[in-house]
């Protein structure tokens, strides 16, 4: 959830998101509005990163399955949808989100 409630009920998306807030005011401490930013573009990249639709390819000319359905990959030839791909995370991907700063701050639901 973006922003989970006391209630149950939550404020933006759920699910897997991309962050849809302005940028936080007051951050939580170790967390700055560029480790936040850092984090959100590594969340694009990375989330579902076990359930690609398309090679690496496709990906880095921006063809999705809304936008180029069963597309064959002239480079590699795989077909856009034909089966879920994985990337191998970098390793300094797993370290920067390995490193996050722990929240000194309990969500409104606990």
């Amino acid at each position: 959830m973006e922003w989970p409630l006391n209630d149950g009920n939550c404020r933006g998306s759920c699910g897997q998101i991309v962050m849809s807030r302005p940028p936080i005011e007051k951050p939580t401490t170790g967390w700055s509005q560029t480790l936040i930013r850092t984090f959100w573009d590594i969340w694009k990249r990375w989330h579902l990163n076990d359930m690609r639709a398309e090679c690496e390819h496709q990906r880095i000319r921006g063809e999705s399955w809304e936008t180029h359905p069963l597309a064959i990959c002239p480079d590699c030839g795989y077909a856009l949808g034909s089966a879920w791909l994985t990337e191998i995370v970098p390793d300094n991907i797993l370290k920067f989100l390995l490193n996050l700063p722990e929240t000194d701050e309990n969500p409104e639901w606990i």
